[in-house]
């Protein structure tokens, strides 16, 4: 019987994804684990080396190898393919670029678990490192982040940046079919999403012991977008204009409140990143998608500079989309007129 489901999405990771999977094989365990692996359709040999190893471990290593890339027609690969066929009572993460460096995780965290009902997961110290300068960056958690604790709940886990997604293991068998009902289907991130919907069922543990590595490269599903930081910084704060929105649902009853960005912050980025691109059709499908946040921002009662500047370049993004409207026409009736003769 499985008792831990481990998701891990692969993209282009030829250089990393044997320490990945031999972070996986090595675990000491009295139990059994799977290992799920979804493959997007790499181009460099990274799924030859899964291959090699689902011939090795085919009672482990359970991949998914997908002949088009999913990430780039905006589907979310660990909620798609990796979440719903999960056996086991737990689930880990970690994602084909990051590596576990400790034997015994699975088992430190499982026994945790099993002993402690009223907590719903639990992370360990990682570490995250630069595999291009070979530099050690930081431990996540760090001292100050954790300010002395290691229980946390809802409204600590609210501002919670500091658990990587690889240290993390959660309940997954009494929660699977809510998770899988309610998790927002447009958003591409959702690491944060699990940490507000486990602390909402149960406490979560910190386990003061390094187990993982966080590498930062330039390979991988993310850089795979070849999306310029502007760029990234659109669909980032595109998705935080809209993750309140879904979020609430679990936090309204705690009558907790996001601390970070609120909508209208994360469209000033939206509408700053996309103006440094001189991208406004991305203004105009952020405008869209989110009409009620905008105006928020362009209302004729808010005098302040701020605002003002936003609607100043919204007036210009509308008089440059007519100019090319009256351009384009004025050369399709053209056309049409040499044709003609």
């Amino acid at each position: 019987m499985i008792k831990v489901s481990i998701s891990c999405a692969t993209y282009n990771h030829k250089d990393f994804i044997r320490k990945c999977l031999e972070g996986f094989v090595m675990q000491k365990t009295n139990f059994e684990f799977e290992v799920l692996i979804h493959d997007d359709a790499s181009t460099d040999g990274t799924t030859e080396i899964i291959k090699e190893y689902e011939k090795k471990y085919p009672h482990i290593i359970k991949p998914i190898y997908q002949t088009e890339n999913q990430l780039s027609q905006k589907k979310t690969v660990t909620e798609r393919f990796n979440l719903p066929r999960a056996q086991g009572k737990y689930f880990a993460f970690c994602e084909g670029d990051d590596y576990w460096t400790d034997e015994n995780k699975l088992q430190t965290q499982v026994d945790f678990l099993d002993n402690n009902p009223d907590f719903s997961g639990c992370f360990h110290k990682s570490l995250r490192k630069n595999i291009i300068t070979g530099e050690d960056i930081c431990f996540k958690p760090s001292v100050e982040e954790l300010n002395g604790k290691d229980v946390f709940t809802i409204h600590e886990t609210l501002s919670a940046y500091f658990i990587e997604t690889c240290s993390a293991m959660y309940r997954w068998d009494i929660y699977k079919e809510e998770l899988l009902n309610l998790y927002p289907k447009d958003i591409t991130n959702m690491d944060s999403y699990y940490i507000y919907f486990f602390s909402l069922k149960g406490k979560i543990k910190y386990i003061d012991k390094l187990m993982s590595v966080k590498t930062i490269n330039n390979s991988g599903i993310w850089n795979s977008l070849k999306q310029s930081e502007d760029e990234r910084n659109i669909k980032y704060w595109l998705e935080i204009i809209n993750f309140p929105i879904e979020v609430r649902k679990l936090l309204d009853k705690f009558n907790c409140s996001l601390p970070y960005e609120t909508p209208q912050q994360a469209m000033k980025r939206v509408l700053d990143s996309a103006i440094n691109l001189k991208r406004y059709d991305i203004v105009e499908k952020a405008v869209q998608r989110f009409p009620e946040v905008f105006k928020t921002l362009i209302t004729p009662i808010d005098k302040s500079a701020e605002v003002n500047y936003y609607r100043c370049k919204f007036k210009k993004y509308k008089k440059r989309n007519i100019a090319l409207i009256i351009i384009s026409t004025l050369l399709a009736l053209l056309s049409i007129a040499l044709f003609l003769t």
